[in-house]
């Protein structure tokens, strides 16, 4: 069987690949190719795990506890913010400043993976799908997350993944909960999708997805079913993670601080490039309120949801989600998320700025914005629409890379820096949480492997794809 260059060599794969590669280096950028420290803000308690993790994986020692308290513990297995992906095994031949760029790179990757699933499932044209990828992969919120440390993060890379499962759950909503069989094949997928969300430490990220999965099940109770056999297979698989980090935080004083403070704020975070040690409220930097995407992609996307209104779009796909999307939304906003804090509900409790919860909605912007963006290109076939959209997405583009500019971690370095203290394996006699780990790992293990095996073995096919024609 011969190769076929020229079947892989057309316009729409030089496209996609230009956009990888412009992806690829607007990363490399940020971490100035290499020629950082790590030691500024929380990449000092980000490199201390990944030092420990290393260790580990050269010395085979486990790293029960260490000498200093991290997250308010010296649990070291008990941390849900530490990555545990399989990516860790490339720490056993980098060191850690390339492992934390190379494993940004696969993240971004996964990513991009993700994108282009959803511009199948959607029909996503290519222009608008330019204007999904730069939103996506460039926003003000993953950028400064990163750029103060928050290196488990990464696990918004894999969120396009849960809004393509999502959609397709309403797209194919009779031919899964038709039988059993389809349900539960739907919710493994979507419970290991979730579960690698957690893998790379990303807990806020975890507790957010699993919150507005309850969201969108209350106003769609036909997939109650799906819903609880999703939550029991996520919990069984997550036990490793979820159980110590239960274990662990029970001591740890997490009162709620704040979302954003009003809708100025919220405003200004989406279109102000504001430097990082910009506090509006007492030693909580800008970083927390930035979601920034540019006056250009704040106008764009306001006047492609006007221009929907107008021509009356019908979109029973979209639809489904806008009042699950209404009521997370209000918890960004003031104290609304505090109530969950007060009444010390098991993770819920975990989050204490709820300005983060804004990348749900936001996400779903993005990829709302360009659907309808395609659908008018594809519909008007007008030349001026394009070339507008063309300069308007090539302006955000400018725009999303000022922000990146300023963002880049060398210049936090400079401006605030430590030394390192690193952190070591030490020995502590606490066979309660030594057993508690084991058990969770145990439970974690087998419900894998049943899970695995539940998947090949159940035989479904999900025939006559409506497509996303159905619901416009």
């Amino acid at each position: 069987m011969k190769f076929n260059l020229k079947k892989y060599l057309n316009i729409e794969f030089l496209f996609f690949l230009s956009l990888f590669i412009i992806g690829v280096l607007h990363w490399l950028y940020f971490y100035n190719f290499g020629n950082v420290n790590f030691t500024a803000e929380d990449w000092q308690k980000e490199f201390k795990y990944l030092s420990i993790l290393k260790h580990s994986l050269l010395s085979f020692e486990i790293p029960w506890h260490i000498d200093q308290f991290l997250q308010g513990t010296k649990k070291f297995l008990g941390n849900p913010e530490v990555i545990l992906s399989p990516q860790i095994f490339l720490l056993i031949f980098l060191d850690i400043k390339s492992f934390i760029i190379i494993n940004t790179l696969i993240m971004f990757s996964i990513g991009f993976a993700g994108i282009l699933l959803l511009k199948h499932q959607l029909k996503i044209s290519m222009i608008p799908f330019t204007f999904l990828f730069l939103l996506f992969n460039f926003n003000g919120y993953i950028v400064s997350h990163l750029f103060a440390g928050h290196s488990m993060w990464l696990g918004y890379f894999l969120i396009p993944f849960y809004f393509y499962l999502l959609f397709k759950l309403f797209l194919f909503e009779k031919e899964i909960i038709s039988n059993l069989k389809n349900e539960v094949k739907f919710s493994v997928i979507l419970s290991f999708t979730i579960y690698l969300v957690l893998l790379q430490g990303a807990l806020h990220i975890f507790i957010w997805l699993i919150f507005f999965l309850s969201l969108v099940i209350i106003f769609n109770l036909r997939f109650i079913k799906i819903y609880l056999i999703t939550l029991a297979f996520t919990f069984l698989i997550s036990a490793h993670r979820i159980i110590p980090a239960n274990y662990t935080y029970n001591d740890a004083s997490r009162k709620f601080v704040t979302g954003y403070p009003d809708f100025i704020v919220l405003i200004e975070g989406l279109t102000l490039i504001k430097k990082w040690y910009n506090q509006i409220i007492p030693k909580i930097n800008w970083w927390e309120f930035d979601a920034y995407i540019g006056l250009s992609a704040t106008f764009f996307i306001l006047a492609l949801i006007s221009v929907k209104i107008y021509l009356k779009y019908d979109d029973k796909l979209f639809s489904k989600l806008y009042l699950p999307l209404f009521i997370f939304s209000i918890f960004i906003l003031g104290n609304v998320y505090s109530i969950f804090n007060e009444l010390s509900i098991p993770f819920l409790s975990v989050e204490r700025i709820s300005s983060r919860f804004i990348i749900i909605p936001l996400l779903f912007l993005f990829i709302f914005s360009s659907n309808i963006l395609s659908r008018i290109i594809d519909e008007r076939k007008n030349i001026y629409i394009k070339l507008i959209s063309v300069v308007l997405i090539l302006i955000s583009g400018y725009e999303l890379f000022n922000h990146t500019k300023l963002y880049r971690l060398v210049n936090l370095e400079k401006f605030v820096s430590g030394e390192i203290i690193p952190a070591q394996i030490i020995f502590i006699d606490e066979p309660e949480y030594k057993i508690t780990v084991i058990i969770s790992y145990l439970i974690s293990l087998l419900s894998i492997l049943a899970m695995i095996i539940l998947f090949l073995k159940t035989k479904t096919r999900l025939k006559n794809q409506p497509g996303i024609e159905k619901f416009k």
